[in-house]
């Protein structure tokens, strides 16, 4: 008995500890990343458009039309 009451008061710990962060301060979450790892993702999403350029996957016209894109976004 006394180790049912002991594991139970353990699992309700446990709970509660895993759920007390929903129940705290609300935190900020940071929506802008360092302008390197933007540019970065840019050059890897350009590098794998002109692979699918050069498998014929795409259109020269959509390549520009990604790439503008993809600047612009990065640029916010």
């Amino acid at each position: 008995m006394l180790a049912t009451l002991v594991s139970l008061a353990g699992a309700l710990l446990i709970f509660i500890w895993v759920l007390a962060p929903m129940f705290g301060l609300p935190r900020e979450i940071v929506q802008t990343r360092p302008k390197g790892e933007a540019e970065a993702a840019v050059s890897k999403s350009m590098q794998e458009l002109r692979t699918d350029l050069d498998l014929d996957k795409i259109h020269q016209d959509d390549l520009d039309h990604i790439k503008a894109f993809l600047e612009d976004e990065s640029s916010k």
